[in-house]
């Protein structure tokens, strides 16, 4: 819900305390970012500091705020709250200042900010929103899930085409492809960290079905759908233009090895990827899933 005002947001927030309905905000506030983006461009017109400034041009207090406010509004239509791409440490804190007060807060992170940071090297192809933050909030993320604090992981996957990414920081397009590439890179880097795999799967599978409400996702049971992905911990991917399945064409990991290759996926017990390549077969065999949110409760956290 960005570049909404808050008449608008509270509106909609009654509307959904009416129907059982959680909100999934963007978290930032976009009248502050406006007056930091054009002192940011002056400091910086043409960009050379990269996402160094697109961080100083919408800055994690902005974020923080965001949180914060519509955490205040939610709370007082009693809404459950699902805080979308948190990237920063004071929001972070901010969200989980009130869930220790007893608000109805669900908190998700993205695997591109447990990846990198401004000193990544990306330059254009690392625009999104909230911007890539420094390694500080990146290891802040890292430590609340390992502390269990954070529900889940996500790619806020954007087909932007290449080309979309070209002109330096200001002019670049927000957002890029990471569905690909984002189980096995977080495993690799949960691997590293020593964070059980286990930790991963609940924060990528088990945990969303949960609370988006869809009991028959997400976990390996007697009338569950049978959707798995099959991952073989030893087998390196490399990541090339050639491999990428996207037609955005690119990926912010390329040219770069992880440590482990999704070999097979299955939806409904049937193969959708098998030994590494797309099965024609699966192409217009999606199906629409309804979702129930009569679970959400501050005690039903997972």
């Amino acid at each position: 819900m960005e570049n909404q005002d808050d008449g608008r947001l509270f509106r909609v927030i009654e509307e959904l305390g009416k129907a059982g309905g959680m909100l999934c905000p963007h978290p930032e506030n976009v009248e502050i970012v406006w007056a930091l983006q054009e002192r940011a461009k002056a400091r910086d017109p043409d960009g050379q500091k990269g996402l160094v400034s697109w961080n100083e041009a919408r800055p994690p207090f902005v974020e923080a705020e965001a949180v914060n406010r519509v955490l205040y509004l939610a709370r007082q239509e009693k809404v459950a709250v699902y805080l979308v791409h948190i990237s920063s440490k004071v929001a972070l804190d901010a969200a989980l200042a009130a869930r220790r007060a007893g608000d109805r807060i669900f908190i998700e992170t993205c695997a591109h900010y447990l990846l990198f940071d401004v000193d990544s090297g990306l330059d254009g192809l690392g625009k999104v929103n909230p911007p890539l933050r420094t390694a500080d909030d990146r290891e802040a993320l890292w430590s609340a899930i390992e502390r269990g604090d954070i529900d889940t992981v996500t790619t806020d996957h954007v087909h932007r085409p290449k080309q979309a990414k070209l002109g330096g920081i200001w002019a670049a397009a927000p957002g890029f492809p990471g569905m690909q590439t984002a189980l096995c890179s977080l495993l690799d880097e949960a691997r590293k960290r020593s964070i059980p795999i286990e930790t991963i799967s609940r924060l990528v599978s088990e945990n969303p079905a949960r609370i988006m409400g869809l009991p028959q996702k997400g976990s390996i049971c007697v009338g569950a759908d049978a959707d798995f992905a099959v991952v073989d911990m030893h087998r390196p991917t490399a990541v090339s233009r050639e491999s990428i399945q996207s037609t955005a064409g690119y990926s912010l990991l390329e040219g770069k090895s992880i440590a482990c290759s999704v070999v097979h996926t299955f939806v409904r017990g049937k193969p959708v990827l098998q030994d590494g390549v797309l099965v024609p077969q699966a192409v217009g065999t999606g199906r629409f899933v309804p979702r129930q949110l009569t679970h959400i409760h501050p005690k039903d956290r997972v």
